[in-house]
């Protein structure tokens, strides 16, 4: 078989078995679960349908009654939106190389620039809030 057919047998699959069961309906599909150990899907939605049937358009799990999903302006639910926020952040415009530039590695505080103080976290006694600069680079 070629690339090209079986790319088609593919797709043709795809779109046969994967249609929003809504009526009326003709957009992509995608399995959404009531509990995730499920081995078939319980229902096929597209984005708009998964949504408005309890069910995170990006995993396809359902989260209805959760009110991170219930009040999210993405529409995804927690570990969705975290992911697609992670995917977009953008590493090279916001990598800041400018603070250890210039000098070499420090074994005290292994280039953080801080050290912890070890006297309490939030009940500080040494009123540096459980951390302070290091000595060596600092």
């Amino acid at each position: 078989m070629s690339k090209r057919y079986k790319t088609k047998r593919r797709f043709r699959y795809y779109t046969q078995h994967h249609k929003c069961m809504v009526r009326g309906c003709r957009g992509f599909g995608r399995e959404c679960y009531l509990e995730i150990w499920r081995e078939r899907p319980d229902e096929v939605l597209c984005w708009d349908h998964a949504r408005d049937g309890g069910y995170c358009p990006g995993c396809g799990l359902f989260w209805a009654g959760v009110e991170s999903f219930d009040f999210s302006r993405s529409g995804l639910c927690e570990q969705c939106r975290i992911q697609r926020e992670a995917d977009d952040y953008d590493y090279e415009q916001n990598w800041d190389e400018g603070d250890f530039e210039g000098r070499g590695y420090c074994d005290t505080c292994q280039n953080l620039g801080y050290l912890n103080c070890y006297c309490g976290g939030d009940l500080c006694i040494c009123e540096n809030n459980g951390e302070y600069p290091c000595p060596d680079c600092g």
